[in-house]
């Protein structure tokens, strides 16, 4: 923007006689989120060209590229002449060399009006950080205007190694922003209520380490490039604190496949694990109405761990991950913070998996101890943990077959150490004696009795059941390992539920 573009159009002959009348409109449209003055001068019209090519675009690199990967230049070739062209030659200088690489179109010819595509067969291979490359067409034709383009782009390292965690405590980690009015800045952020990492020292923020955001900011910030070629279920977590007028300013988590040309928002409002928190903002960060916004009662005072998968990118060897920022026009605030980005595959963990329609147990919203990051609907093998405070209440839920006894056994973990094929496996235990049943395990409740508290440890009629008691005072740490044996009302007369890791806060 803010400069001035010559822009040549061929206009057809499409009566074909004596005298042709045509006639021109030029119409401007802009989006919601800014506004702008656009500018016309200079018309003139002749009869084209017999020769006359142009480039357009550059098709690859896009925004950004593997630094010190071979890359091939493709561009984007126009005729505005009248003459069919082949057989010229093209040219590409990478970083203000001045020895460009000149090669020759051997392609079919290109029709007045038309386009075509070239590769460069040389690659160029990228550094790291800014690159510029240009590219010319060296036809030799009357308008050396439009013969040569240009583009800057970032080289940027390729992750290939996972699980990749990045808590910015050795530096920027790669990542760097972009945008219009963009406010992120790196440090520790020091503001009345976004004080601080969540872990260690460093983090990113919107609106500057002191500051506020600016209005109708629209900005990014862009991490590596990511090969996710060895992982098939890829997910994303961070750490994130956000203080930004609600329902106006906000965040979204975004990826791209194609090196930054088109963008994917991951996930939408309503998903769990601390996902976006409204669909209704106004400053549309990179279009969109979802995000995590708010401030006050609809903000944080800490840090929060998010969470979600990252879908449509498993098995892809170049993955642009960012995050986009917008606000409207009024009203700022501190913004937003990250930390301790991830992203991996879940690891099935060696216990018993919830199995859904026979038997599963939470508590607390336990997470699996093998990620220490899902819950219980993840599906994950266990064991899970979760901690409860003394006075607390102890939340058991439990899922299976409808109207169906719950027999709840503890004892210390010890996964898989005893497997039924069909039914499931005892994940606690201390050893396993000549009837093939764990010893060092405790029945806690009965549900086939109609004694307390076994008469509460029975499925509805929804296949649900609730029970719950209060903490007691134990020491501080793990206490004991919960699990769950349903009967099913089939053929298997019994299945296993996930085992959870009770500690003590």
């Amino acid at each position: 923007g803010d400069v001035w573009f010559q822009q040549q159009t061929t206009v057809p002959l499409l009566r074909g006689g004596a005298i042709e009348q045509f006639q021109a409109i030029y119409r401007g449209e802009h989006g919601g989120a800014f506004t702008s003055d656009m500018a016309l001068d200079d018309f003139s019209y002749d009869t084209a060209p017999t020769a006359d090519l142009a480039l357009t675009m550059f098709l690859s690199p896009g925004l950004s590229a593997p630094a010190g990967s071979p890359l091939t230049v493709t561009v984007e070739i126009q005729n505005n002449g009248l003459s069919p062209q082949t057989g010229f030659n093209l040219q590409f200088d990478a970083n203000m060399s001045g020895s460009p690489i000149v090669e020759t179109y051997v392609g079919s010819a290109i029709g007045a009006g038309m386009t075509a595509n070239f590769s460069f067969a040389t690659p160029f291979i990228p550094i790291a950080g800014p690159n510029t490359l240009d590219a010319t067409v060296l036809l030799g034709d009357p308008f050396p205007g439009n013969d040569t383009i240009s583009t800057t782009f970032n080289g940027l390292p390729l992750v290939s190694s996972f699980p990749y965690l990045e808590d910015f405590e050795s530096g920027m980690g790669n990542w760097y922003s972009t945008g219009t009015t963009n406010t992120w800045a790196f440090g520790t952020p020091a503001k009345a209520v976004v004080n601080g990492a969540a872990s260690g020292v460093n983090a990113w923020t919107t609106g500057g380490l002191t500051g506020q955001y600016s209005n109708s900011e629209q900005s990014q910030l862009n991490g590596p490039i990511f090969d996710l070629t060895s992982l098939s279920n890829p997910h994303i977590s961070l750490s994130i604190w956000w203080e930004s007028e609600f329902s106006w300013d906000g965040l979204i988590v975004q990826t791209s496949i194609d090196g930054g040309i088109s963008w994917q928002t991951v996930g939408a409002f309503g998903d769990p694990n601390n996902w976006y928190t409204d669909n209704t903002l106004g400053g549309a960060p990179a279009g969109s109405s979802d995000g995590w916004t708010g401030r006050g009662t609809t903000g944080l005072t800490g840090y929060v761990t998010a969470l979600h998968d990252l879908p449509g990118v498993a098995g892809i060897a170049s993955v642009l991950v960012r995050f986009a920022f917008g606000s409207d026009g009024s009203v700022t605030g501190e913004g937003i913070a990250i930390d301790d980005i991830r992203i991996f595959d879940p690891i099935s963990g060696p216990g018993q998996a919830p199995q859904p329609g026979l038997a599963v147990m939470n508590i607390n919203n336990a997470i699996d101890v093998t990620n220490m990051t899902f819950g219980v609907s993840s599906g994950l093998g266990g064991p899970y943990a979760t901690s409860v405070t003394a006075g607390d209440i102890v939340a058991f839920h439990f899922e299976g077959a409808p109207s169906q006894s719950i027999f709840l056994v503890s004892g210390p973990t010890s996964p898989a150490i005893a497997v039924y094929p069909g039914i499931g496996q005892f994940d606690i235990g201390t050893g396993v004696a000549a009837s093939g049943i764990p010893t060092g395990i405790s029945l806690v409740a009965d549900g086939s009795s109609p004694v307390f508290p076994g008469a509460f440890f029975r499925t509805s009629a929804s296949g649900a059941a609730d029970v719950g008691f209060t903490m007691p005072a134990f020491p501080i740490g793990y206490v004991t390992t919960f699990q769950p044996v349903l009967l099913t009302g089939g053929p298997t007369v019994v299945a296993f539920g996930n085992a959870i890791e009770l500690n003590a806060l």
